[in-house]
């Protein structure tokens, strides 16, 4: 994991804002060249699903990993926690999928 995505998750988890060249944690929300790439609830993270079929970037599929998602490419198609990312989108929210309790 890469320095600034440990700084990412201290601040989202200690619900703090913070910015680091292209990645910023506001309120609550991650942010990657200023889009929206998720979101934390509680001890809840959800992530943008809208923003990963947009720009599926290796800096974007690396700060959804941090999060603790299953993000990978293969053979052009990407996939989050094991589902191929336009079926995933077309069960209609960008909340469907979490990640529970990474940190107590």
């Amino acid at each position: 994991m890469r320095l600034v995505e440990k700084k990412m998750l201290s601040a989202l988890y200690g619900e703090r804002n913070y910015k680091s060249g292209n990645t910023e944690v506001r309120d609550g929300k991650v942010y990657l060249h200023g889009n929206h790439i998720a979101t934390k609830v509680g001890y809840d993270v959800f992530p943008n699903l809208e923003t990963l079929t947009n720009w599926p970037t290796a800096t974007t599929k690396s700060r959804l990993r941090a999060l603790g998602f299953n993000v990978r490419q293969r053979d052009g198609y990407v996939y989050i926690n094991n589902e191929l990312l336009s079926v995933a989108c077309r069960k209609g929210s960008d909340l469907f999928y979490k990640v529970e309790g990474i940190y107590p």
